[in-house]
């Protein structure tokens, strides 16, 4: 299935160009779609309702910015309405600069505010106080811009990267001051960052440069286990071989945390808490500070334990299996991503069906960047 697509994607204007342009809009999808269209700073208006189709744009001039949006249904959904989310977050949008391709100029930015930025583990802010009304487009990825890529005379910075290697994008509307959040990105890395301004006469400019995100620590303190049932009829319960495994993505990082082996059993009751398992592992654990990326982004905790039945019965299993409310919740962006003893519960239950053990794992957490 092909999505909505422009082509080109970028219009390029030049003394020998013809004062307008058009561009190719096509999309093609299994269900039905509503196509919407503007210039960037004008209402949306509904352009037709199909699965489809290709047809050219409207005419477009230097400075222009035309927008696509297809929605996915026949039209319940307006973009101009009055929402939480971004047209982007309402279905596929394509978006065409048509720009002076000898018009590379350096605008003028404020000296006092001009162009600052921020940094976190999780996040990148761009500032910019232009003094100027400017379109700006930033986009960032760990992977470096091809080498072909010359910020001082090619503007289109959606191909920069080889193989669409974009991790972040954004666009900020035309405007004197610009204040923009790029979120999430990975804990740890260098990032490549290309930004290009524009303006309403289509002259416009890129910027490139690196930034390093702040690495991740995460503190993990087991608190306490309750029993949810204790798994015999009696109303307590032996329970053995508990344990807290920590994986970093799907890997086991530690050995086990606090536990109680086959040679350590502790009564318990329905309705209990206790917090004298045997410590094998330092508790609170520390995970960092380190590098993150998509194998260790997540970290997960997967518990367990069994209640000892006597001689002749089987003992009675518990536990949670990864994927299944297993991940640690690490928040990202500017406001967000660090905490500070946060808790969260993981749930053991019975997996036999003879077994009615179950028991829940009461964690404290910390997440920082530095």
């Amino acid at each position: 299935m092909t999505k909505l697509k422009a082509s080109p994607s970028m219009l390029r204007f030049d003394k020998n160009s013809p004062a307008t342009q058009q561009t190719t809009i096509s999309y093609s999808y299994s269900f039905e779609v509503t196509i919407w269209e503007r210039l960037q700073g004008q209402p949306w208006g509904m352009r037709e309702t199909s699965t489809t189709n290709q047809r050219k744009s409207p005419n477009l001039k230097a400075g222009d910015i035309y927008e696509v949006l297809a929605i996915p249904g026949s039209g319940q959904v307006d973009p101009n309405k009055p929402s939480d989310f971004k047209p982007e977050e309402l279905g596929d949008l394509v978006r065409v600069f048509c720009v002076q391709i000898d018009s590379q100029v350096a605008f003028p930015f404020d000296p006092e505010f001009g162009f600052s930025q921020e940094i976190g583990g999780t996040w990148y802010r761009q500032t910019v106080n232009s003094g100027y009304n400017l379109t700006m487009a930033i986009a960032v990825s760990r992977t470096a811009p091809l080498p072909s890529f010359d910020p001082k005379k090619e503007p289109e910075i959606e191909k920069a990267f080889p193989n669409n290697a974009i991790e972040a994008y954004a666009i900020a509307p035309n405007s004197l001051f610009h204040d923009t959040e790029l979120s999430p990105l990975f804990a740890g890395n260098t990032y490549h960052c290309l930004i290009r301004f524009t303006d309403t006469r289509g002259s416009w400019q890129v910027f490139q440069f690196t930034f390093e995100t702040k690495k991740r620590t995460i503190e993990i303190n087991i608190e306490d286990v309750y029993i949810d049932n204790c798994g015999d009829d009696s109303g307590t319960g032996e329970l053995m071989d508990f344990r807290v495994n920590i994986l970093k993505g799907n890997t086991p990082f530690t050995g086990l945390l606090p536990f109680l082996d086959e040679n350590h059993t502790i009564d318990i009751h329905t309705g209990q808490y206790f917090s004298n398992f045997h410590i094998t592992a330092q508790n609170p654990f520390i995970l960092g500070p380190e590098t993150i990326d998509e194998s260790n982004k997540d970290v997960n905790i997967i518990v367990y334990g069994r209640e000892q039945d006597g001689i002749g019965e089987r003992d009675e299993p518990a536990g949670n299996t990864l994927g299944n409310h297993t991940r640690l919740f690490i928040p990202t962006g500017m406001h967000s991503e660090e905490v500070t003893n946060a808790g969260q519960d993981f749930k053991a239950l019975p997996t036999k069906d003879y077994s009615t053990l179950e028991f829940t794992v009461r964690v404290k957490y910390s997440v920082t960047y530095d």
